[in-house]
Parts: structure tokens; sequence; C-alpha cells
């Protein structure tokens, strides 16, 4: 059977990826199970269809005309009624916008230049909306209204326990208020970094917000039980990296592993580590059950401890504690 495209890199969902197809400019917006092709002045829903590589895409036009988008990495092919477009390729977003305003002639010496901003994404479900803010303006777009709607004049004012955006349009508002607290994506359950609060024109809507890779980096974990059994002697440990790599101390070797987040779970890769024998059986049993474990980890959650927990479905195979070793280097 042909397989089903996978779901989008959490980096990528929510966010407007750019194509150019031989000078024709489309923009692609993709969501845990389907995508929003802006093409022509138009926006069109698109749904998954099967593919035997990439993630492919079809929806109809307004008018009844069939649209395929079959994205591949970095190029993507597309076809409108029955015309294919020549090869599309993904236009990187400049990076400019990182270093403006720090040049010391530029750099108000009164008081310190606000740190720029990178996109921030937050969205909801029940209504679905969605919100991503830069450095100077905010973009609101629902399931209903899939033009985003930009809210600009921006200001951020941070918090003990998060942060504020607010921003105005003619006629109207947009106020976000972050909390830092994990909050779980109603439909995926996918953990992210932030409870979300936003009023938009007198109405109120509710949701999750940043990237889920900002639960797990922060810290290193020090793993407390395998399968529900506790660790006897030195426990294994864990660290993740926003470029999608894991890596720590197994119980008798070195570690590392690729680490993907979906927009629905996590998948960790299978684990090289170095070859330095156990000093015992209690040790090498421990360290063969743990990287057994990460291989079939498929998602993650955080308790109510703020204890991580590295799941098979539904049942919890690694928990692990907070710490602030490094995971990359071990005691000696």
């Amino acid at each position: 059977m042909t397989p089903a495209p996978p779901p989008p890199a959490a980096k990528d969902i929510g966010v407007p990826k750019d194509y150019d197809c031989a000078g024709t400019a489309i923009e692609v917006i993709y969501f845990e199970h389907r995508a929003i092709l802006k093409f022509d002045g138009e926006s069109v829903r698109l749904g998954p269809v099967a593919a035997a590589s990439g993630a492919r895409y079809q929806g109809w036009r307004a008018d009844g005309v069939l649209i395929d988008f079959w994205g591949k990495g970095d190029t993507a092919t597309l076809n409108v009624a029955g015309h294919d477009y020549p090869e599309c390729t993904l236009i990187e977003a400049p990076v400019a916008a990182e270093t403006e305003a720090t040049s010391p002639a530029e750099t108000p010496t009164t008081a310190p230049a606000p740190a720029v901003i990178r996109t921030y994404s937050a969205r909801g479900n029940e209504p679905f909306w969605l919100v991503q803010a830069d450095a100077t303006e905010v973009r609101w777009s629902t399931a209903d209204h899939v033009a985003a709607d930009v809210f600009t004049g921006l200001t951020r004012t941070t918090r003990a326990d998060g942060f504020a955006l607010t921003a105005t349009r003619e006629g109207g508002a947009l106020a976000l208020s972050a909390n830092a607290t994990v909050c779980r994506d109603s439909m995926t359950g996918m953990p992210h970094p932030d409870t979300v609060v936003v009023q938009v024109d007198g109405r109120e809507f509710t949701g999750c917000g940043g990237n889920p890779i900002d639960v797990l980096t922060p810290n290193a974990w020090t793993v407390a039980g395998i399968g529900g059994v506790a660790m006897s002697g030195r426990p294994p440990t864990m660290q993740f990296s926003a470029d999608g790599q894991a890596s720590g101390f197994a119980g008798c070797n070195r570690w590392t592993s690729s680490a993907v987040l979906s927009g629905e779970g996590l998948r960790i890769g299978m684990a090289a580590a170095t070859r330095m024998a156990c000093l015992d059986d209690t040790a090498s049993k421990q360290e063969s059950d743990f990287l057994a474990a990460l291989g079939r980890v498929t998602r993650f959650d955080i308790d109510t401890n703020g204890d991580l927990l590295l799941k098979a479905g539904d049942e919890t195979v690694i928990r692990a504690t907070r710490t602030a070793v490094d995971a990359g280097q071990p005691e000696g």
C-alpha cells in the first residue's frame, strides 16, 4: 500500500513556506493534517493523499479546478487543472532582520535596543485559529478566513510568567498573553511551552504557543525509571537540541541519536554508542533496556511534577527528571 504523506515537522507547522515555480510565486502553510495553498490571489485548502515519498496534498479551487501540490524537501511540483508548472524551489526567508539595529551607531546609548523577536506561533482548535508574530507585526487567521489579517504597531511586554503582545489595525486590535506553562494541543496532545489567550476585536480564544522542542531543550534529563523499573547505580541521562539531536550517558557508554518532532509525536533514531564494557551485569542490562526503550518512543509528555515521560503510545517507557548536569558530560 502506498504510504500517506508524513506529518510536517513541528517547526514547519503554521509557518508560511514560499516557493518559486519558474517565476510563479506560491505560498504553502502546513498544518498537522492539511495544507493551505495561496496561489494566484486565492487560498485553497488541501488534504493529504498517498505518495511514495514526500508530502502530497490535493484540493479544489472555488471554481472546481483540482490543485495538486507535492512537496519533496526544498522542491515541489504544482499541478493545476492538469497543467504541470516547472519545478518549484523553496525560497529561504532572509535572516537580515536578526542583525538590524545592532551596530553601535544605530543603538541608542540611553537604553538597550530590544531583542529581535523571532517568529512566534500559537494556535487553537474548535474553532481553529493561528497567530504568527515577528519583530514588527502579527498575522491572524482562522479556518474560515485563511487570508491572514495583519496587525502592526506591535509591542511586547515581558512578565515573570511569560510575555504579552499587542498590535492594532484599522478598526481593530489584537492582544496575546502567553503564560509559560505546558499546554497540550487539544487534537494531537503535543506539549507546547506556553498556554496562550488571544483577544481579537472583542473575542477571546485559547490555545497553545511556542515550539514543542522548547519543552525538551532547556534542561538535561536524568532517567528515573524504564518501563516502571527504578534505576540503580549511575542512571542514564538525556539532552535534546533544537537541531534534532539527542545525546547523553546510557549507563556505561555515551550515546547519540536523532530526535525528530512531527506534528503528532517524537521519534528517536537508532542510538550510536561508544564501546566501553560495562563493569557489572546490572549496569549492562540497564543500558540495554534504556537504548531499547529509546527506540520505542512515539511521543512525549510532561507530568504535574515536571518529569519528562517518553511514551510508546499510551505506555510510559522512560521517566526522567530535570537536572542541571549537562547530559553530554557524564561525571567521571
